[in-house]
Protein backbone atom coordinates (compact mmCIF):
# COMPACT_ATOMS: atom_id res chain seq x y z
CA UNK A 1 0.00 0.00 0.00
CA UNK A 2 1.64 3.41 -0.70
CA UNK A 3 2.67 6.19 1.22
CA UNK A 4 0.36 9.29 1.05
CA UNK A 5 2.78 11.21 3.31
CA UNK A 6 4.82 13.94 3.26
CA UNK A 7 8.83 13.22 1.61
CA UNK A 8 10.65 14.80 4.78
CA UNK A 9 14.71 15.53 3.77
CA UNK A 10 14.65 15.49 0.70
CA UNK A 11 16.81 17.92 -1.49
CA UNK A 12 15.56 19.82 -4.34
CA UNK A 13 18.29 20.78 -6.91
CA UNK A 14 16.92 23.37 -9.27
CA UNK A 15 19.22 24.32 -12.32
CA UNK A 16 19.05 26.25 -15.53
CA UNK A 17 22.39 26.53 -17.44
CA UNK A 18 25.31 27.57 -15.00
CA UNK A 19 22.81 28.32 -11.93
CA UNK A 20 22.00 26.14 -8.98
CA UNK A 21 20.09 26.62 -5.98
CA UNK A 22 19.58 23.57 -3.42
CA UNK A 23 16.43 23.35 -0.50
CA UNK A 24 15.82 20.41 1.22
CA UNK A 25 12.18 19.36 2.48
CA UNK A 26 11.40 19.95 6.09
CA UNK A 27 9.57 17.01 7.82
CA UNK A 28 6.18 18.35 7.08
CA UNK A 29 7.79 17.84 3.21
CA UNK A 30 7.58 21.55 2.75
CA UNK A 31 10.70 23.67 0.77
CA UNK A 32 11.02 27.47 -0.13
CA UNK A 33 13.88 28.57 -2.27
CA UNK A 34 14.24 31.88 -3.87
CA UNK A 35 14.53 31.92 -7.50
CA UNK A 36 15.52 34.14 -10.63
CA UNK A 37 11.99 33.99 -13.26
CA UNK A 38 12.68 31.44 -15.84
CA UNK A 39 12.79 27.66 -16.48
CA UNK A 40 14.51 25.18 -14.07
CA UNK A 41 14.96 21.73 -14.15
CA UNK A 42 15.11 19.91 -10.74
CA UNK A 43 16.33 16.86 -9.28
CA UNK A 44 15.76 15.19 -6.29
CA UNK A 45 17.62 13.21 -3.76
CA UNK A 46 18.30 10.42 -1.96
CA UNK A 47 19.43 8.17 -4.70
CA UNK A 48 16.23 6.85 -4.96
CA UNK A 49 14.46 9.63 -6.84
CA UNK A 50 17.79 10.72 -8.78
CA UNK A 51 15.99 9.61 -11.86
CA UNK A 52 13.33 11.63 -11.35
CA UNK A 53 13.01 15.29 -13.30
CA UNK A 54 10.77 17.71 -13.51
CA UNK A 55 10.42 21.39 -14.94
CA UNK A 56 9.06 24.48 -13.32
CA UNK A 57 8.65 27.82 -14.55
CA UNK A 58 9.30 30.84 -12.50
CA UNK A 59 7.02 33.84 -13.51
CA UNK A 60 8.42 37.17 -13.64
CA UNK A 61 7.15 39.85 -11.14
CA UNK A 62 5.72 37.39 -8.58
CA UNK A 63 5.49 34.29 -6.22
CA UNK A 64 4.96 31.05 -7.44
CA UNK A 65 4.16 27.64 -6.36
CA UNK A 66 5.41 23.93 -7.48
CA UNK A 67 4.32 20.83 -5.62
CA UNK A 68 6.09 17.34 -6.76
CA UNK A 69 4.79 13.90 -6.00
CA UNK A 70 7.41 11.60 -5.52
CA UNK A 71 8.17 7.69 -4.98
CA UNK A 72 10.47 8.09 -1.56
CA UNK A 73 9.83 4.21 -1.60
CA UNK A 74 7.97 3.53 1.28
CA UNK A 75 5.67 0.73 1.14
Amino acid sequence: MPCGGPAAGVVLTFRRKSFVRRARTGANGRYRVLLPPGKYTVTFKPAAMSGVAKTVVVPRGRLGEANFSLDTGIR
